[in-house]
């Protein structure tokens, strides 16, 4: 158990990029959907594309703390939509990285350089992050564009690099490496790494997530592609908080695809214990686990689109 997570009175967690848009898909109570019309007119339509980019805003007694968690797969779709929603940006505490995928850092290097975000603004991140990375096919290695540390270093970024867990402002709970305990997640068997000049099989260490604590809710565990499992993922927040309520569950799941897609039921019958009050699978998720979790927790459940906030607590 890491040391005590502060209570938020509220978090506000928006969506900057994600694999959907939609212009009229109503919200609810806890997901405010950006309106149609503004001024008068129809609003600014926004990008989708695959990856993932949120920002979260923690309220409390003296003030907000606020936080990037990645910066999606390209410099268009994310900085077009990061121009268009109005979000302090200017005012980014830290930028968190889930882990070193591209679809996950392609606007990162533009931000920091334009501005959007401040230079000051430290850059958190698993040392798994930097190393070469990509996937294995028929015997064939493909490269992904890998993470590069000399660029961030050459804008004056500070880069923190941590295995374990760490707090932010005790307001914000960045897990590390996540233990892996279940026995049907099964990670990224089609990945590779190389580490020290030797490509072996990419056990993503550095897939992390965001945890917050809100008054009056529980925790709300935002994860990036949760490579590590989701359920390992959200059991591992409360073993770091010593809380038991989970709230809200917003993020990738990674269950696309014919690999992942024979484990949608187990984890959707594991989330169903975990019971959260909010469950948004985003980016990675894919249509058959979003269709199950749909089905199966109609409550909790929103379908996210880029722009949607979700708005905890008071």
């Amino acid at each position: 158990m890491i040391g005590k997570l502060k209570v938020a009175k509220r978090l506000e967690v928006t969506t900057i990029i994600d694999n959907y848009a939609d212009l009229i898909i109503p919200g609810r109570g806890d997901t405010v959907r950006r309106p149609l019309f503004r001024e008068g007119q129809v609003n600014t339509p926004l990008l989708a594309e695959h990856g993932l980019s949120l920002f979260v805003q923690v309220y409390y007694e003296e003030g907000v703390f606020r936080v990037l968690l990645d910066t999606g797969l390209t410099e268009t779709g994310t900085l077009y939509n990061m121009a268009h929603l109005g979000l302090p940006l200017n005012k980014t505490d830290y930028m968190v990285l889930s882990h070193g995928h591209f679809d996950h850092f392609g606007a990162l290097y533009k931000a920091y350089r334009d501005g959007v975000v401040p230079v000051a603004a430290p850059f958190l991140c698993h040392p798994w992050a930097f190393y070469r990375r990509g996937v294995r096919r028929d015997g064939k290695l493909f490269p992904f564009p890998p993470l590069e540390r000399s660029k961030l270093e050459g804008m004056g970024v500070s880069i923190e690099e941590r295995e374990g867990p760490t707090l932010l402002e005790d307001l914000l709970l960045v897990t590390g490496q996540i233990p892996r305990e279940t026995d049907f997640e099964i990670g990224f068997p089609m990945g590779y790494v190389e580490i020290g000049g030797e490509v072996q099989q990419d056990a993503l260490l550095d897939d992390q997530a965001l945890v917050a604590r809100v008054e009056g809710k529980g925790l709300v565990v935002i994860s990036g592609c949760g490579h590590s499992g989701i359920i390992n993922t959200v059991n591992y927040a409360k073993k770091l908080t010593g809380v038991e309520e989970i709230y809200a569950v917003i993020g990738g799941f990674h269950l696309s695809g014919p690999v992942y897609e024979p484990y949608i039921d187990r984890t959707v019958e594991e989330m169903k214990a975990l019971n959260p009050s909010l469950l948004v699978p985003t980016h990675c998720t894919g249509f058959e686990a979003e269709m199950a979790f749909a089905r199966e927790m109609p409550k909790a459940f929103v379908l996210n689109t880029v722009g949607t906030t979700f708005v905890i607590g008071d």
